[in-house]
């Protein structure tokens, strides 16, 4: 089998899709490179295929913190989806979030409405109202409003999302667990202190069973983060503190101890414990 196969660029793909799984985003990166590069060769520059991998580039890029080339990506596998697919497509709709997401990040709500707000017409018109990828826009939609403290509308969707998708999927997957420590955050912003408290602790039960063997992820990091949050809005310090601990551990040992968000988070926990 030639080194150019398309099998071989799918296995690379599929190798630095497992990567991302399990935080591992730089292997990812390697990996989606080699395939991008193997495809280039039988492919043209804008076969849907290599929209497909700059995508997921984009994705790892962003999860490394490197916003500027997580865009570029995203908006070059936009480029070649809307020329390929001048009618729309669920795929289109798929990069229109990221890029949603990515301005979201950057504080341009502005921005990030506009593009999620494309994104869903184009599900509307393409997809069933309970498609797992509605839910998904609806998620990414959720965010918007919660850092827009439009906590009521962020609920709402949160909370659809939800229902969408525990249609399809068992509670502990990743996916419902993603949504339901947002929609608990959420709660929790929107002083249901005790309402947040219960769905973050059965989220990340639910984490810890997603992620085996000792149920250390990124996510589960989040949550932690998040419910430490809640912890010391309902006064409940020590607890908080134990959550933060466990967020830092974990976050360093996927990130590093130089990753900036490790740092921001070394910091923070420095000020609380010379607060006590």
């Amino acid at each position: 089998m030639p080194a150019h196969h398309p099998l071989i660029t799918e296995a690379y793909k599929s190798i630095g899709g497992i990567y991302v799984s399990l935080c591992r985003f730089k292997d990812a990166l390697e990996n989606f490179y080699i395939a991008l590069q193997t495809s280039e060769k039988y492919l043209l520059p804008d076969h849907p295929t290599i929209a497909e991998t700059l995508a997921e580039i984009g994705c790892a890029h962003d999860d490394l913190g490197n916003k500027e080339e997580a865009m570029k990506n995203y908006e070059k596998a936009l480029e070649i989806r809307e020329k390929n697919f001048p009618g729309g497509h669920a795929s289109t709709a798929n990069v229109l979030d990221s890029l949603g997401c990515l301005y979201r990040q950057y504080k341009e709500f502005d921005k990030a409405l506009e593009y999620h707000d494309r994104a869903a017409k184009l599900r509307q018109r393409l997809l069933e109202p309970d498609h797992m990828d509605v839910a998904a826009g609806l998620h990414c939609l959720a965010n918007v409003y919660f850092d827009m403290d439009e906590n009521l509308k962020a609920i709402k969707l949160f909370e659809k999302a939800c229902e969408i998708k525990k249609k399809h999927l068992k509670d502990n997957s990743v996916s419902v667990c993603r949504t339901q420590s947002c929609l608990a955050a959420a709660y929790s912003k929107n002083g249901e202190y005790k309402r947040a408290q219960k769905l973050f602790e059965k989220t990340l039960i639910d984490q810890q069973a997603a992620y085996p063997p000792n149920g250390d992820h990124l996510d589960v990091a989040t949550t932690l983060y998040q419910m430490g949050d809640n912890l010391l809005r309902m006064e409940r310090r020590e607890e908080a503190l134990k959550c933060f601990r466990k967020h830092l551990q974990i976050k360093a040992k996927f990130l590093g101890e130089t990753d900036p968000g490790v740092l921001t988070a070394k910091k923070m926990m420095e000020e609380l414990e010379n607060d006590e």
